[in-house]
């Protein structure tokens, strides 16, 4: 699987620090994504992400994306839980053979009971990142 120039960071609970296709949590074609051994590791372990970023690794230095934490500065709200996901837009011909990649994100979000907040870094020029609100339908 390709190695990414950005990743998600998170803080847990027992204060270890966690990064996407690190150690044990390398993604590995045919087993659990690098997210989804860190979901059955916070069950079997009981443990909790406290903080979510993306790092993005550069030659010219590694820069950070963070979301609120469990610890949030600017006296923010709390967060319930986390997410992450990749989004990819593709160019494709009339035989179906991918031409190009056009867009290329990675977001992580932090859950509220009213709704989220999702911070998406641009992969093909991570300098670009944009950040959404979403409210619960109903509330």
């Amino acid at each position: 699987m390709e190695d990414h120039t950005c990743k998600w960071v998170v803080g847990l609970s027992n204060g270890e620090t966690i990064i996407e296709n690190m150690d044990r949590f390398l993604d590995i074609e045919g087993e659990p994504s690098s997210w989804q051994k860190l979901q059955t590791y916070l069950i079997q372990n009981n443990l909790q992400i406290n903080s979510i970023k993306i790092r993005v690794y550069s030659y010219t230095g590694n820069r950070d994306y963070n979301l609120p934490s469990t610890k949030p500065k600017f006296n923010s709200s709390i967060p319930i839980d986390y997410n992450y996901g990749r989004k990819v837009g593709i160019q494709i011909n009339s035989i179906g053979e991918i031409v190009s990649t056009e867009q290329k994100h990675i977001f992580i979000e932090a859950i509220y009971p009213e709704g989220n907040v999702r911070l998406y870094v641009d992969e093909l020029n991570p300098v670009n990142c944009w950040v959404t609100f979403n409210i619960n339908k109903g509330k």
